[in-house]
């Protein structure tokens, strides 16, 4: 997951905001510390818990929660390119109907 914030934190434009939904039941010191430090560093990111786990019901409270009207859902394996906020919205630019991008 952490390379996945971190990636998620250089992208240009920066996102409204970052929700994470964690479904890890038992957090170590060290993870407890690392995002402290993160959230502290990145303000836009906000973490929300999820159990017991399951990926659709926290998919589903990402939607929720979020604040935007465009919505991005990525998986924690997963390192996003810098430019991928801007190319978002230079297809909802093109394409303005209600749509899903993947």
């Amino acid at each position: 997951m952490r390379d996945a914030l971190v990636s998620a934190a250089m992208l240009e434009p920066k996102p409204l905001e970052i929700l994470v939904v964690d479904q890890t039941p038992d957090l170590s010191e060290d993870e407890l510390a690392w995002r402290e430090a993160h959230v502290r560093n990145n303000p836009d990111v906000r973490f929300l818990s999820n159990q017991p786990p399951n990926a659709q019901a926290a998919r589903n409270k990402g939607i929720l929660e979020a604040k935007g009207s465009v919505i991005m859902l990525m998986d924690d394996d997963v390192k996003v390119p810098r430019d991928l906020v801007k190319n978002i919205y230079v297809t909802i630019e093109i394409h303005p109907l209600p749509q899903s991008l993947g």
